[in-house]
C-alpha cells in the first residue's frame, strides 16, 4: 500500500469522543435527532464540526484560553481574559457518544490544550455552543426537510411560515415548524410529506 493511501485512511479514520453534557442539552440533541431522523452520534459530530469552523464561537472560547494555539489559519493567544472554564459542566450531566475524523479530533484536542481541560470537556463546550447557534440549527433542519420534500412543498411551508410570522408574535423558523409538525400531527416524521400536507391543511 502506498504512503498516500495510508495517510488517506488515517485521516478518514474516526475516533470516539464521549463528552459529559447537561441533561437538558442531551434531551435537546435527542429531540433534534428525532426530528431529523439522524443518529445522535452524527448530530453530535455535526455540532462539534460547526463550532470548530465558526470563528464567532472560537473567538468566544479563546477568552478562556490558558495556552496559545494555531487553528483554522488563526493564531489565538493564551490571555485568559475571562478566567478558566470549569472542568465539568455544572448541573446534572450524562455522557453522549460521537465519532470524529482524525483531523477534527485533533482540532478538539488543540482546543482542550488551550483551555487546559480534557478533550471530552472541550467537546462538550463545542456541542453546547452549536446548540445555541440557531442559524446553524435552522439550516440543519431546513436541509433535512429539503431532502425529503419537493420544491413545491417547501414553497408551501415557506408561505405558511411567512403568514404565521405576520399573525403571531412568536418567530416561526424551520426548527419551530418541524417541531410543531411532530407535536400536532399524528403521522410519523418518517412519512414527512404526508405529515406536512396534513399540517398545512390544519393551518390553512
Amino acid at each position: 500500500m502506498s504512503r498516500g493511501a495510508t495517510n488517506f485512511r488515517r485521516k478518514n479514520r474516526k475516533r470516539d469522543l464521549k463528552p459529559y453534557i447537561l441533561l437538558e442539552l442531551k434531551d435537546a440533541i435527542y429531540r433534534l435527532s428525532f426530528l431529523t431522523y439522524t443518529p445522535v452520534k452524527d448530530i453530535a459530530e455535526q455540532l462539534i464540526i460547526n463550532s470548530i469552523q465558526n470563528k464567532v464561537i472560537l473567538d468566544s472560547l479563546s477568552r478562556h484560553f490558558k495556552r496559545e494555539i494555531y487553528l483554522n489559519n488563526t493564531w489565538y493567544g493564551g490571555h485568559l481574559i475571562d478566567g478558566p472554564i470549569s472542568k465539568r459542566a455544572e448541573g446534572e450531566c450524562e455522557r453522549i457518544t460521537t465519532r470524529l475524523r482524525e483531523d477534527d479530533y485533533e482540532d478538539v484536542r488543540k482546543l482542550a490544550y488551550a483551555l487546559d481541560c480534557s478533550t471530552a470537556r472541550a467537546g462538550s463546550l463545542l456541542i453546547e455552543a452549536s446548540m445555541k447557534d440557531m442559524h446553524f440549527i435552522n439550516s440543519l433542519i431546513k436541509e433535512f426537510m429539503a431532502q425529503q420534500l419537493s420544491d413545491r412543498e417547501m414553497k408551501e411551508l415557506r408561505d405558511l411560515m411567512k403568514f404565521l410570522n405576520q399573525q403571531d408574535s412568536e418567530h416561526h423558523s424551520w426548527a419551530v415548524i418541524l417541531s410543531q409538525i411532530a407535536d400536532e400531527v399524528s403521522i410519523p416524521l418518517s412519512r414527512l410529506r404526508e405529515a406536512v400536507t396534513e399540517f398545512i391543511k390544519r393551518k390553512s
